[in-house]
């Protein structure tokens, strides 16, 4: 709740900046299938990833994205398979990262963390995300490679999609 309500904050957009930072950091390094279990709380977590990725300041965009890929990653088992208990919330997110990822007037930053934050979902989810939609992302990289400014981040992301790595030292 306290967490939730730095989103209604408009005058300084520090605390909610903190939080999604503590946020990212939980989900950081948290095991999957392991300690750290977000059934409970999924809602509220999905409300707060929601609304900073629709948030009018890119910065908390770009952060939320970030603690949006980080949290895809938290919703695996220990076996590095998705926990479909999970898959109620995948949609909403997967809709709220396509459209960050095809924006192309937009700050660089956010860019970038949508092609992470993307990644994150085809290789954590990959198992719930129908064909079409991998194959959107997939497009959209294609057309980033094509970019000098996004080429690396591409490159990074659909390398973490290939690699279906499940180590928490994925940024």
């Amino acid at each position: 709740p306290v967490i939730f309500s730095t989103i209604q904050e408009t005058q300084n957009f520090d605390p909610l900046l903190d939080s999604l930072r503590i946020l990212r950091t939980l989900f950081k390094y948290a095991t999957p299938g392991t300690l750290y279990n977000f059934l409970k709380e999924t809602s509220q977590i999905q409300d707060i990833l929601l609304a900073s990725l629709s948030h009018e300041y890119s910065r908390v965009v770009g952060t939320g994205l970030s603690v949006t890929g980080s949290f895809m990653n938290t919703l695996q088992n220990q076996d590095g398979s998705f926990n479909t208990q999970y898959k109620s919330i995948v949609p909403s997110l997967y809709d709220a990262i396509l459209s960050k990822l095809n924006k192309v007037d937009m700050d660089q930053e956010v860019k970038s963390f949508s092609i992470i934050a993307s990644a994150d979902m085809v290789s954590s989810c990959h198992t719930v995300l129908t064909s079409d939609q991998t194959t959107k992302i997939v497009s959209v990289f294609v057309s980033r490679l094509t970019h000098e400014l996004t080429r690396e981040t591409a490159l990074k992301g659909l390398t973490l999609i290939a690699l279906n790595e499940t180590s928490d030292s994925r940024q």
